[in-house]
């Protein structure tokens, strides 16, 4: 039996902050993440379109 390939997924999470809210994209590796890029964003709106442009799943929103 070959062996089981875990794809590359890019994950894009939603974050609220007391004083900011941000888009972090991830890269989701054989069950770990690793943090490419944290965007400020206006809203979830902006951060959805942000997500669809990167090619990026949106994870929690």
């Amino acid at each position: 039996m070959p062996p089981v390939s875990n794809p590359t997924v890019v994950a894009a999470s939603y974050h609220m902050h007391h004083t900011r809210k941000t888009l972090q994209l991830e890269e989701i590796a054989g069950g770990r993440r690793t943090v490419l890029e944290e965007i400020v964003v206006s809203g979830r709106r902006e951060a959805r379109q942000i997500a669809a442009a990167r090619g990026a799943r949106c994870w929690n929103f």
